[in-house]
């Protein structure tokens, strides 16, 4: 998941990029973008005014607040999301925690 925007405030669903991969089951995957919509539903979930938003918002300012860079915090996140992989969309957290696609 990348974002082409730092504006997380604002963020768009056409500035979200996904790639969804499960090696050796490219068939499955595509099956699931199409039968299910599941880009346009992630892109619609971290758009969400209640979820998406707030949660990247919500790292900005807690960075800011508690003397870290956003980067710092989302590492934190990471490693949260890592050990709990499904609490709290915790699958959506992971992949938008790398470095790259960190909101500053």
């Amino acid at each position: 998941m990348t974002l082409n925007t730092r504006d997380v405030t604002n963020l768009q669903k056409d500035e979200i990029d996904l790639q969804l991969t499960a090696p050796g089951r490219e068939e499955e995957v595509e099956a699931w973008k199409e039968t299910f919509g599941i880009e346009e539903r992630y892109r619609a979930k971290l758009c969400g005014k209640n979820y998406g938003k707030e949660w990247l918002q919500n790292i900005v300012e807690e960075a800011a607040n508690g003397g870290l860079t956003s980067d710092q915090l989302l590492a934190q996140v990471f490693r949260a999301a890592a050990r709990s992989p499904y609490s709290g969309a915790n699958f959506l957290k992971k992949p938008l925690s790398r470095p790259a696609a960190s909101p500053k």
